[in-house]
């Protein structure tokens, strides 16, 4: 109201701030983030990429000199542990975020970058970040040495450009990201030669040279859907061999899983499975209610026929010991983030006891609550409608851009039709730790065309940007 302590009788009260009090919240807690002791000694390991990444990023935080890094290639989480540990033991700040919640789990203190710099979730409203400028946050970001975002390269344009804007409003207006930022993504422990080759070329769009055109595949892990089979219990009998089996070990969806790019199929997938799935189902059914339909147009029982994607489905049928995955961040520090895949162990009216199935907090139960849930903007609904259901559905079946952030021991990709997405092909073959333990399912497009290709997609402009983008860096 324009008035001080003074004006009360008050000044007595005023104090100057000491250097302590003037470091913010979050300041306090980056400086105090621990380093895991696993990753101390990760900087001798590196293997000869690894290390030529590490030290030409490490030299620009040493030397306190701005710089923007786009790294591309097979190890990416061990890179971001190496470099994590190196700035901590250092005394500096680090922000490793991630495009997906699943993927903080694999690096410390991780964040999503939604989170960690308040990106805006309505990018049709506005671009800006929501961190006033005096505010605690923008002091954080002023004093980091390093920011690391994982999986960029799967994030929204508007999403880069959200932070772009926020640090060059904080530093300097007229360079990329305020010459703040570093960015690191898409890396993988070496394996055999060849398949990382592969994927490389692959990622790049060397491959082929149309936009969308079809890519030859390494033949020893193709299979060709046959005409009039049953396609979905041949592919899940070739991944979950051991479901035939009454006393089988429900352990082994934890590490393994059915990639595909659309809903309609994830969905038909994991229907069938939690069929053979053995125990007594357990049926969840939401509570659909519409916003804002004054002249009731959508009565509840259509709206409990839709399931856009990030929904849980009106009905959730699930087993004690199914896999399920959380579609919601509901304790991101603790692990339970968007994307985690968990274990159902048992069943309450109004809440599930979990287990995390896999990462730095497999282990760990927690009590998932039912929540409101309502579809995004992108769903493009011509009407609003919330769903009171609990955010999980089950995973033994996972769309490619959900696996995000996913390590597995093994992997199917189904593809019944092409991917639609530039690097979704690319995206899920990388999923699984050895390339002996990929698999895609896939039909043949036709007799003029080899039963080992399928069809990729490639955006050439942006290549060409980030190859104008890299010069520009190397010029300065």
């Amino acid at each position: 109201m324009g008035k001080s302590l003074e004006d009360f009788g008050l000044g007595h009260l005023i104090e100057e701030d000491s250097n302590e009090i003037r470091i913010t919240k979050d300041i306090e807690d980056a400086l105090e983030a621990p380093i895991p002791p696993e990753c101390i000694d990760y900087r001798e390991k590196l293997n000869e990429a690894q290390a030529n990444a590490f030290n030409n990023i490490m030299a620009y935080v040493n030397e306190e000199k701005p710089g923007c890094f786009f790294v591309d290639g097979p190890g990416k989480t061990f890179l971001y542990n190496a470099l994590f540990a190196e700035v901590r033991l250092a005394g500096k700040i680090v922000l490793p975020t991630t495009t997906s919640g699943i993927a903080t789990s694999n690096i410390p203190s991780g964040r999503t970058t939604h989170s960690r710099f308040k990106i805006p979730l309505n990018l049709e409203v506005s671009l800006a970040c929501d961190v006033p400028k005096q505010g605690s946050l923008a002091a954080l970001i002023k004093a980091t040495a390093l920011i690391i975002w994982d999986e960029a390269s799967m994030a929204r344009k508007e999403n880069i450009k959200s932070l772009d804007l926020l640090l060059r409003d904080l530093f300097h207006p007229d360079q990329p990201f305020g010459v703040k930022f570093r960015l690191t993504a898409n890396i993988r422990a070496k394996e055999a030669l060849s398949y990382s080759a592969f994927l490389l070329a692959l990622g790049n769009g060397q491959l082929q040279s149309d936009e969308s055109a079809n890519v030859q595949l390494p033949e020893h892990i193709v299979h060709n859907i046959v005409a009039n089979e049953d396609s979905i219990s041949v592919l899940t009998a070739m991944i979950f061999p051991e479901i035939s089996n009454p006393t089988f070990d429900s352990g082994i969806f934890n590490e393994r899983a059915i990639l595909t790019p659309m809903n309609v199929e994830v969905d038909s997938i994991n229907d069938y499975l939690i069929e053979q799935f053995p125990g007594i189902p357990t049926v969840y059914l939401s509570y659909d209610s519409n916003l804002d339909d004054n002249c009731s147009l959508y009565p509840t029982e259509f709206l409990n026929t839709l399931c856009p994607g990030g929904m849980s489905p009106h009905q959730l049928v699930l087993k004690v010991n199914s896999l399920v995955i959380l579609l919601r961040n509901l304790a991101p520090s603790k692990g339970m983030c968007n994307g985690t895949r968990l274990i159902c162990r048992h069943f309450l009216p109004n809440s599930i006891i979990c287990e995390i199935a896999n990462g730095h907090y497999k282990g760990k139960f927690y009590f998932v609550p039912r929540v409101n849930l309502r579809p995004s903007a992108s769903s493009k609904y011509p009407f609003q409608f919330e769903r009171i259901q609990f955010p999980l559905k089950l995973s033994f079946a996972m769309t490619i851009n959900k696996s995000q952030g996913q390590t597995l021991s093994r992997v199917l990709v189904y593809l019944p039709k092409p991917c639609f997405s530039h690097g979704q092909l690319y995206f899920s073959l990388s999923r699984a730790k050895k390339s002996k333990e990929v698999t895609v399912y896939t039909t043949q497009q036709s007799d003029s065309v080899s039963s080992t290709t399928v069809r990729n997609i490639v955006s050439y402009e942006l290549f060409q940007e980030l190859m104008m983008h890299a010069s520009h860096l190397a010029q300065h």
